[in-house]
């Protein structure tokens, strides 16, 4: 009989491990037998396991025969198979839901999926947020290794319901176990999962990333996963605050290393490094390992050993970094595009545009990083006593600096190119060893400290940059590309009219000895004709410009000057000539040809202030 049971123990033990239910709730170290001895449901069904297993013994030793034997096993073999197969059953939570998209909108009515935030899609281009893909539907990912995704698709909106199929990026936001059957193709979704939960099953060919943050550190109401999961470590972890303090450590460490890791994929191996740690820790059946690994985290931080990884920088071949003032304030700016035209070609292929750039840092020495995406010519303004140390520019296509100091070091060797967010533009900085404790990076912002009226500025003598000057067309064509550059506006009957209501225009026009009754050729001039009454704006509780009949189209010639030109175009003459307003403190241009000039009595900053051209102006850069 000993025999007996001792070869049965080795059956239950070996074979058929759930013959074997008896739990030491006092000295086991396993995280399932701490969770079990934890959850009186469990240990209620352990002691009915219990009872049928000790009747099964009994029902063993009374066997006399071979066929005994094979009875009680097979019915044995067929319970096991029977539980087996209601626990798979069970388990598809996908057939429970309806398939493709309409199960997605049924997870996102339960609180289970949000539609991707915006925030949260920027920061992920930016970098601030590192993804792991996960297991998905494509094979290839296993073959080329760590993926690195410069961002996650585009994040669409979802303005029609999340039915549209533009809408396919969304944010995992409490567990559940299975996502929709039928997720490929077209219906398929890209579905980002927070640190502290666990990708569901059945992604179809859905793709799945994990975030290298929590649902709490990414700005949501954290979920209390100790109530709503069924997994071990989760639940073993919430129950235990010396292990919830070593993982918070290791997250501090893991902080402060990739601060200090100015490569973005260097800092993504690093996270991605650690998110794989983390994920081997949840393996552990024990809590002497879980405490180990936490540790050996910690340590592999607080040694540096993740430095390992850091390849030394090479500078590009011709890249000059010049010694620096003590102190001196960087700026990094990164413009995608500028909405001025240039005055110079500097690409056959692009137009090229002309960024200002507005730096007022009295007593301080500024080194300036520019990005940007199109060919640029960037005008530097500064105020007196603001010394430009040095300019490195960069970008996708080729750029001019004008505005530059005597004593100003410029390069455009030093491999910057165009980043597109600030903290890629502050990677390659620190790539150029241009570390400063005083330094700011911005992206389509280009006022360096407080902004002044534009008088307070000087644009220096200095150049740099090859470029074409592009030569002022005559006429109506010429006045478009000088509008195009920003240094006049066209106004219309009701810019005009809010111009005179709000005391901003002069009585009388400027003399214009050209305005001859014939132009130099000795042909007459064709004059516009006078607008009647019945077209002139209105003002009731709203104004009211009626439409003006195309005889009367020389009416809408109105320009105001925005900064100081030497010259107008060649040809304003006859049905060509314009109404120019020129705001106080600007000088009128020369070659006017036989327009009419406005003097008016308010600056251009006064006006900006002012709500009768708010709109007019706000799409000036000042």
């Amino acid at each position: 009989m000993f025999k007996r049971l001792a070869v049965f123990s080795f059956i239950c033990f070996y074979i058929f491990p759930l013959c074997a239910f008896a739990i030491d709730c006092q000295n086991s170290l396993l995280l399932a037998d701490i969770v079990a001895c934890q959850d009186d449901e469990t240990l209620e069904s352990i002691r009915s396991i219990n009872q049928v297993e000790q009747k099964f013994i009994k029902d063993l030793e009374a066997c006399k025969s071979r066929g005994c034997l094979r009875r009680l096993y097979k019915e044995k073999a067929d319970v096991l198979r029977g539980l087996n197969f209601e626990k798979e059953k069970k388990s598809k939570l996908a057939d429970t839901l309806t398939p493709d998209r309409a199960g997605v909108r049924e997870l996102a009515s339960y609180g289970k999926l949000e539609p991707l935030d915006s925030v949260i899609s920027r920061k992920i281009i930016r970098n601030e947020i590192f993804t792991f893909p996960y297991d998905t539907h494509d094979p290839e990912y296993e073959k080329k290794g760590v993926i690195k995704p410069r961002f996650i698709g585009n994040s669409f909106g979802c303005s029609r319901g999340i039915m549209d199929f533009e809408c396919r990026h969304f944010l995992m936001l409490s567990p559940f176990d299975s996502l929709p059957n039928g997720l490929g193709g077209a219906v398929s979704i890209v579905l980002l999962v927070p640190k502290d939960l666990q990708a569901p099953k059945n992604p179809g060919h859905s793709e799945i990333f994990y975030l290298d943050k929590t649902l709490e550190e990414l700005g949501y109401k954290p979920t209390n996963n100790c109530s709503e999961t069924d997994d071990i470590f989760t639940l073993f972890l919430c129950g235990n605050a010396n292990l919830q303090k070593q993982k918070n450590i290791g997250d501090e460490e893991l902080a402060k290393a990739l601060k200090s890791i100015s490569d973005k994929d260097e800092a993504y191996d690093l996270a991605f490094a650690d998110f794989k740690r983390l994920e081997e820790i949840r393996q552990c059946p024990t809590i002497a390992c879980i405490e180990k690994k936490y540790n050996d985290r910690i340590n592999y931080f607080r040694q540096g050993e993740y430095k390992k990884i850091i390849k030394p920088k090479t500078m590009p071949q011709n890249c000059v970094i010049p010694e620096l003032p003590e102190g001196y304030e960087l700026y990094g700016i990164s413009v995608e595009q500028a909405t001025r035209a240039a005055d110079v070609k500097l690409s056959d292929s692009d137009t090229t545009v002309m960024q200002n750039v507005w730096i007022n840092r009295p007593g301080e020495n500024v080194v300036l990083v520019l990005s940007a995406y199109a060919p640029t010519v960037w005008d530097l303004y500064t105020t007196p006593q603001t010394k430009l140390a040095a300019v490195f520019v960069g970008g996708r296509e080729n750029a001019m600096l004008r505005g530059l100091q005597p004593e100003t070091f410029v390069s455009f060797d030093c491999e910057i190119g165009y980043q597109r967010d600030a903290q890629a533009l502050k990677y390659k900085v620190s790539d150029l060893g241009l570390n400063s404790d005083n330094a700011q990076f911005m992206v389509n912002k280009t006022v360096v400290g407080s902004r002044e009226p534009n008088d307070k500025y000087v644009l220096a003598s200095g150049t740099k940059g090859d470029g074409v000057p592009i030569k002022i067309l005559s006429g109506k064509y010429g006045m478009e590309q000088y509008v195009e550059r920003q240094k006049l506006i066209m106004l219309t009957a009701s810019d005009v009219y809010r111009l005179q209501k709000y005391g901003a225009m002069v009585e009388y026009a400027v003399k214009n000895p050209k305005a001859f009754d014939e132009d130099l050729t000795g042909k007459p001039i064709t004059y516009c004709p006078e607008l009647p009454k019945k077209y002139e704006c209105q003002m009731g509780k709203i104004l009211y410009c009626p439409i003006i009949p195309d005889k009367y189209e020389c009416q809408h010639k109105s320009y105001l000057l925005l900064e100081a030109i030497d010259k107008l175009p060649d040809g304003l003459i006859g049905d060509e000539a314009i109404r120019l307003y020129v705001p106080k403190g600007i000088p009128v241009p020369n070659n006017m040809g036989e327009s009419k000039v406005y003097i008016l009595n308010r600056t251009l900053d006064e006006m900006k202030k002012a709500d009768y051209l708010k709109n007019v102006l706000k799409n000036y850069e000042m």
